[in-house]
C-alpha cells in the first residue's frame, strides 16, 4: 500500500520508506552500526493514557533502554554514565528512578579460533562458498562467560537476504529449510574435529 502524505511517500509491504538518514553516512557504515558498534535504543515508553481523550497531565512515565557494549567497554561504568546523563537532563523537581534489569560484559570470539575455521568450512560444504565473518554485537550473556574460560564458540544463524532478520516481518522461506538443516548437520560434524 503507498500513500502520499504532505509531499512524503510511505511504503508499507516494500523496502522503500523514503526515511531521512540523521547522518549522511549511515548507509555506508549500516552493517557497522547495527551489528557491532555500542549503541543505545529505546525499546518502549509508557506515559499517560493514550487511548483517552482527557485534557489531563501524566504524573509519570517509564522507559526500557538497552545498551549494547563493544569489547572493552566496562558495564558498571557504562551504566554510572547513562545515569548521569538521564539525572542530568531530568527537569527540576523530577524523581528519576533507575533499575537494571540485567547486565553482561563485552566478549569478542576472535575470527582465527579453529572453531571459527571449521565453522566456515562446514558452511563452506554445504553451501557451495566460504561465508564471510560479520561482527556481530547481541545480548547473549553466555558468550562472554564462555569465551572469559577459553571455550570454543561459534555464534552463528542462518538466513538469506530476504529474511529480514529481527525485523517485524522477519521469516525464513520454507524452501530454505532443507539446506539450514544440512548446515547445521555438517557443522556439528565438523566441529568434532576440534582437540579435546
Amino acid at each position: 500500500m503507498i500513500r502520499e502524505s504532505a509531499g512524503r511517500r510511505h511504503t508499507r509491504g516494500t523496502v522503500s520508506l523514503d526515511a531521512q538518514p540523521v547522518d549522511p553516512r549511515a548507509a555506508e557504515e549500516f552493517y557497522l552500526r547495527t551489528t557491532a558498534e555500542p549503541s543505545l535504543e529505546v525499546n518502549g515508553i509508557l506515559g499517560g493514557s493514550p487511548t483517552l481523550q482527557k485534557t489531563v497531565l501524566p504524573v509519570q512515565a517509564e522507559a526500557n533502554i538497552s545498551i549494547r557494549l563493544a569489547p572493552g567497554q566496562d558495564v558498571e561504568q557504562i551504566g554510572r554514565a547513562l545515569e548521569q546523563l538521564l539525572r542530568d537532563a531530568a527537569p527540576e523537581g523530577a524523581e528519576l528512578d533507575v533499575e537494571r534489569l540485567s547486565s553482561s560484559p563485552a566478549a569478542i570470539v576472535p575470527p582465527d579460533t579453529p572453531a571459527i575455521q571449521l565453522a566456515q568450512d562446514a558452511f563452506e560444504q554445504t553451501m557451495g562458498r566460504r561465508p564471510l565473518l560479520v561482527r556481530s554485537g547481541g545480548t547473549l550473556p553466555i558468550v562472554p562467560a564462555l569465551v572469559g574460560r577459553g571455550i570454543p564458540l561459534v555464534v552463528t544463524g542462518f538466513d538469506v537476504p530476504e529474511g529480514n532478520v529481527h525485523a517485524p516481518n522477519e521469516r525464513l522461506l520454507e524452501r530454505y529449510l532443507p539446506l539450514g538443516v544440512a548446515t547445521a548437520q555438517e557443522l556439528l560434524t565438523t566441529l568434532a574435529a576440534l582437540p579435546r
